[in-house]
């Protein structure tokens, strides 16, 4: 049998951070909320714009092996155009 009195949401997961003093004494004088509460609110902020800061590198970096791997191949068949197979007419 679990024991959940100290998760009232299951699904949720703690997350620990370290933060210097001053980053904690300014969000201290925003208001009473607690520190998670902000850290929870700024990730939730950000996430979108991070995903899709990710998708646009794996994006760019697919269309670079793209063109990379056609740029060899085209160089390949100028600089050795003997080496075509019958598939070159």
């Amino acid at each position: 049998m679990t024991d959940n009195t100290h998760s009232p949401q299951r699904s949720s997961r703690v997350v620990s951070v370290r933060l210097d003093t001053e980053t904690i004494a300014r969000l201290a004088r925003l208001t009473e909320r607690s520190r998670g509460f902000y850290l929870k609110a700024a990730i939730q902020a950000m996430l979108p714009i991070l995903e899709e800061n990710y998708w646009v590198q794996q994006a760019t970096d697919y269309e670079e092996s793209v063109i990379d791997r056609e740029f060899r191949t085209i160089m390949d068949h100028a600089l050795h155009p003997d080496d075509l197979g019958s598939d070159s007419i």
